[in-house]
């Protein structure tokens, strides 16, 4: 993983839950000091929906706050990629009976974050309000793109 992360040319972060899935990667301090050194750009994929226990009422503001506070480095990314597309009301609904509900792009608050925001539709209107994940590997490449 270390060297893979040393001769990257972009490294994602998610998507999948903050608190089980992204952040306990970013714990382990030899990692941690790899995305940092890297001259890659580190990219987060910001959840869509917010998961019900784990990051209740979580905004995109508040997702990179949970980073910096557990890897104790506000910059380590560099993209933030957001969905901006609404729901349809039908699969917001069944979210909100079981306490889910779409993350709000909050740039007031993402301002005082060195990541660059990127959003775009990535939204799956399929069964279940997730990533489509043919858009976020759209807008993946064109980030590469842009870097390049």
């Amino acid at each position: 993983a270390l060297d893979a992360i040393r001769t990257a040319d972009l490294i994602v972060l998610g998507p999948g839950s903050l608190y089980t899935s992204v952040i306990p990667n970013l714990l382990n301090a030899g990692l941690r000091h790899a995305l940092q050194e890297t001259k890659a750009p580190v990219a987060y994929v910001c959840n869509v929906m917010t998961q019900p226990g784990e990051t209740d009422n979580y905004s995109v503001s508040r997702h990179l706050a949970a980073i910096a506070e557990h890897t104790g480095d506000a910059a380590l990314v560099d993209y933030v990629l957001v969905n901006n597309a609404t729901a349809p009301l039908e699969l917001v609904e069944r979210y909100r009976a079981k306490g889910a509900y779409q993350v709000v792009i909050d740039m007031d608050k993402l301002a005082k974050y060195p990541a660059r925001v990127v959003a775009a539709d990535l939204l799956s209107r399929e069964d279940y309000l997730r990533h489509d994940s043919t858009k976020l590997a759209h807008r993946i490449m064109e980030l590469l793109a842009t870097r390049q």
